[in-house]
């Protein structure tokens, strides 16, 4: 049975897989084959047109979110970088000092009001304030 003018939609009769190929004839084999490349064709630009919103909320994503943080880990990094002695610093967890030593991997801080020594990871360190931008201030 066709419909439309074209005859483009086809109702096909279902097969039963344990006849085979002897209850099947070359029309209706002919009817199968087409309606599978009639849905491969048809579906293949369809579904570029679904995957550009995809493509678009990623963009989006990227120029928002991913860009801005690996922007501020590579300036976070050249601050750790740039420690030297005499910076003073804060720590993630709020401690204040100036530094006095500098390791591969740690630092070396005087506390006030006591004078404590104390060794902390570089990766802790919050921020520097260097006394050469305090003095210009």
């Amino acid at each position: 049975m066709r419909e439309g003018p074209g005859g483009i939609h086809q109702r096909y009769k279902a097969v039963p897989v344990c006849v085979g190929l002897r209850g099947v004839t070359l029309r209706t084999m002919a009817n199968y084959i087409s309606a599978i490349f009639l849905f491969q064709s048809g579906g293949g630009s369809l579904s570029t047109v679904m995957w550009l919103p995809l493509l678009f909320i990623f963009a989006i994503f990227y120029l928002l979110l991913i860009l801005p943080q690996q922007k501020r880990q590579k300036r976070w990094q050249q601050m750790v970088n740039d420690l030297k002695n005499g910076d003073r610093v804060t720590t993630n967890g709020g401690i204040r000092g100036v530094i006095i030593a500098v390791k591969e991997d740690a630092l070396h801080l005087r506390v006030p009001p006591d004078n404590l020594r104390l060794e902390i990871s570089k990766s802790s360190v919050a921020s520097v304030a260097r006394d050469d931008e305090s003095k210009k201030s």
